[in-house]
């Protein structure tokens, strides 16, 4: 079983890679070959779009491209590590979405998406340029202690609450 703890102090039930030196299943392993990204990356889309499995809690993922989906539940992506670049462009997120201490160490785009419920975003840490121009925020939007790197957009998005800092 992975080593991996979550939040809530529960263990992971994810089968561990053996070549984990942490002992970490292929989902929270931090260094894949490109082979077990691929197969990361391919049971992740599966997973949140098909499945409609919600819970990507520390999840080091790759290039992601979900524009213009929706996606109906809850998701956590609280802890989670995105090392390439993500596209969540036109996307609807229509349950309560948490990108709590989530690193995008990439491009993040959030062009023109809509988030129906709240979305958390604090203590995130974008090192790569983060667009959320024409976004909806239709609810709660918490961004404390998020950290910025690099460019910012937020031009003309509807923010109906929101925290920025404390």
């Amino acid at each position: 079983m992975c080593n991996y703890r979550k939040r809530s102090g529960k263990q992971c039930p994810e089968p561990a890679l053996s070549s984990s030196k942490e002992l970490y299943c292929l989902f929270h392993e931090r260094v894949k070959n490109e082979e077990q990204m691929e197969e990361c990356m391919k049971e992740f889309r599966n997973r949140i779009l098909h499945l409609n499995q919600n819970d990507f809690e520390g999840w080091v993922l790759g290039k992601i491209n979900l524009s213009w989906e929706t996606i109906s539940s809850d998701v956590d992506f609280s802890d989670s590590i995105f090392l390439e670049d993500v596209n969540f462009e036109n996307s609807k997120f229509k349950g309560s979405t948490s990108f709590n201490n989530a690193t995008f160490q990439n491009m993040a785009q959030f062009r023109k998406a809509v988030f129906v419920n709240s979305v958390d975003f604090e203590r995130s840490k974008f090192i790569g340029p983060a667009d959320f121009m024409w976004s909806s925020f239709l609810n709660a939007a918490f961004f404390r202690y998020a950290i910025f790197s690099d460019f910012v957009n937020f031009k003309n998005s509807t923010i109906e609450q929101s925290v920025l800092r404390d």
